[in-house]
């Protein structure tokens, strides 16, 4: 069997979905792409079938219509993200798969209906936090689960890197708060999913501080914050998209009573 997939939101992230259908070709085909700029699905249509030669893609300007006729198992969306849950939550009503991009959601009550939705429909719902699988990140979470940490005490990621103004004006919606949100929900969501994935248990408290220090937005382009666990464990998150002259580095620090380990690189790569 093989799933078929559509895709909603065309722009540059896209790619990255259908070089993914492509990789899985033997379990996945493309039937289906849509943006409300139809030049942008069509040129992703003919980025697919320039290497599935034999697939005939389906080009839609309405994601409604879309699920109304197409029999898709899965939908990746790849919208603006304050378009997510809305999207997310109508496939998963028409019984269709979800795979999100990040963020999730720009609220909590969204994200909550998401998953209240999926778990109503019986069907799954990923959000893409693909950094999960970085191997540096995935020896560090295998040594986590073997418990050679012992327990965790104290972790931090920062996030240094550069989104200059030239960025922001490709899309007004970019920095904006219904449709985008900051440098923390952005740039820095992966990050703040691996700081969380580490640490483990509930949260207790948050406080911090946004800054806006240079960039054309609405929302911030500096945020920090500390993050205190039930445990007792102890996060803290520096983000900046205000890093001169280019991305410095992405960097996750755990330390334990047994073992502490930095993973670096721009992306928490090395």
């Amino acid at each position: 069997m093989k799933y078929k997939v559509g895709i909603i939101g065309c722009g540059r992230i896209s790619s990255k979905h259908i070089e993914a259908i492509i990789n899985n070709r033997e379990r996945m085909e493309l039937v289906s792409v849509c943006d409300i700029f139809e030049d942008r699905a069509l040129e992703k249509s003919l980025e697919y079938k320039k290497n599935v030669k034999s697939s005939n893609v389906n080009i839609y300007s309405d994601y409604k219509t879309m699920f109304d006729n197409e029999k898709l198992d899965i939908v990746t969306i790849a919208s603006e993200s304050g378009y997510h849950s809305e999207i997310a939550i109508r496939a998963l009503e028409n019984k269709i798969n979800v795979i999100v991009e990040k963020p999730m959601a720009l609220s909590v009550l969204d994200a909550q209906n998401m998953v209240e939705t999926a778990r109503r429909n019986n069907k799954k719902l990923a959000v893409c936090f693909q950094n999960r699988f970085n191997p540096p990140v995935k020896m560090a979470y295998d040594a986590l689960r073997q418990n050679r940490f012992g327990k965790i005490l104290h972790a931090a990621i920062q996030i240094r890197w550069n989104r200059n103004n030239s960025y922001y004006e490709q899309a007004r919606w970019r920095g904006s708060w219904a449709l985008d949100g900051g440098t923390l929900m952005n740039q820095c969501t992966h990050g703040i999913d691996l700081l969380q994935w580490f640490m483990g248990g509930k949260v207790k408290k948050v406080y911090g501080v946004l800054r806006k220090f240079l960039r054309p937005i609405e929302a911030e382009d500096f945020g920090s914050g500390i993050v205190e666990f039930e445990n007792g464990s102890v996060g803290i998150i520096e983000g900046s998209a205000d890093i001169y002259p280019k991305n410095l580095n992405e960097t996750l620090s755990i330390f334990g009573e047994n073992a502490s380990v930095v993973i670096g690189g721009v992306a928490v790569n090395k």
